[in-house]
């Protein structure tokens, strides 16, 4: 005759929960792991939209781990645990939570122009319509989802998009810069353009170039303007005056 099987309730029940909570904690490791590993790739090629896919996860799965330990702890100290549960206070009223205040801001489109010292005051004011009407639909987008604008933040995840979001402005104010800079060195170099025949009250810059008593003259200053082609270094010959034709 089988003698019978006693089974410690008990220790079964902590065997379950200790490996549900390694379970999670593999989950956890796994996702950390994933968003470690884009986080070590050049910020332009990492992936912002999964590495908060992934935050959000982990949280998640942090908080189910919190409550298997707590019941875990609960198994632990056995029939101790259910007075606590009888003596807990009952719930408290709902939380009322604020509501948003959202005006409509229309998202301006970029300056049409070259920025200069002398209109950067227009760059400023449309960036800040930018970052405004940037801010209107992601609270709009929030509110939509259910969230309210007074529900709890995690200090990580603010640090995490206020930094990403520092960190793409800077990058994009360094390469907007090289450009200019780029472009302003390009513009700066003299082009070929025919201004016609010679005139004293017209204003030349280098690289024009106009006619002149039958000859091509190509300008050499920046600044060329009742200089007569032929008299000083205003003006370099490129194409001199052929002879008369004669039957």
């Amino acid at each position: 005759m089988k003698r019978p099987v006693i089974v410690d309730q008990r220790q079964a029940d902590l065997s379950k929960i200790d490996k549900e909570i390694e379970r999670l904690e593999k989950q956890i490791a796994d996702k950390r792991a994933v968003v470690d590993a884009d986080r070590q790739k050049h910020p332009l090629d990492q992936d912002e939209e999964m590495q908060k896919r992934l935050e959000t996860q982990v949280r998640a799965l942090r908080g189910h781990v919190d409550e298997m330990h707590k019941k875990r702890f609960d198994v632990e100290l056995g029939d101790l645990a259910e007075p606590k549960r009888q003596q807990a206070a009952p719930a408290g009223p709902a939380k009322v939570h604020r509501d948003w205040k959202l005006e409509p801001v229309q998202v301006p489109e970029y300056p049409s122009l070259a920025r200069t010292e002398e209109n950067q005051k227009a760059f400023t004011e449309t960036y800040e319509r930018f970052v405004a009407g940037f801010t209107y639909h992601r609270q709009l987008h929030l509110k939509n989802a259910g969230c309210h604008p007074d529900d709890r933040a995690y200090l990580d995840l603010v640090a995490l998009v206020a930094a990403q979001a520092e960190a793409g402005q800077a990058w994009n104010a360094l390469r907007c810069a090289a450009i200019e800079k780029r472009l302003a060195e390009l513009e700066s170099k003299p082009s070929m353009a025919y201004r016609g025949v010679w005139d004293r009250g017209v204003s030349y810059r280098h690289g024009d170039v106009c006619t002149h008593q039958g000859s091509s003259w190509h300008c050499e200053l920046d600044n060329a303007q009742g200089l007569q082609p032929g008299e000083g270094l205003g003006w370099k010959l490129m194409v001199k005056k052929g002879r008369d034709a004669r039957s």
